[in-house]
């Protein structure tokens, strides 16, 4: 089931144990992005989580060293470092790539309700 995410600073809930920061030319056995899909608004932002895992188990958060795409920059665009912004209605599978291990997740962008549910700001 997809959470709507409609906080700018949501984090992806983290809770396996720490690996040390990633080394070049270490080899890491698995990827996967969290959450593994979600809803967000159209202007909203979410920052995701790629997480890869050791031959020993323990796991790094690697954002900073996969490489992101959007499967439609007209619905989600992803930032280098896997910040998502809902663009336009629609859905979009995001993608992260290290060491030849992909994962993917699913965003569902929603539009933005009715402009009576945000009244004007008075004064």
């Amino acid at each position: 089931m997809a959470r709507l995410l409609d906080q700018p600073s949501a984090r992806a809930p983290f809770q396996k144990g720490p690996a040390d920061p990633p080394q070049p030319g270490e080899s890491w056995t698995s990827l996967e992005i969290t959450p593994a899909s979600f809803t967000l608004k159209v202007g909203g932002t979410y920052q995701l989580q790629a997480v890869i895992t050791n031959p020993e188990g323990e796991v790094a958060n690697a954002g900073h060293l996969v490489a992101w795409s959007s499967s439609d920059a007209g619905v989600a665009e992803i930032s280098a470092r896997g910040r998502v912004r809902g663009v336009a209605r629609g859905d979009a599978r995001l993608t992260a790539l290290y060491q030849g291990k992909r994962a993917r997740a699913l965003v569902t962008v929603v539009g933005v309700p009715d402009d009576e549910d945000f009244p004007e700001p008075e004064g």
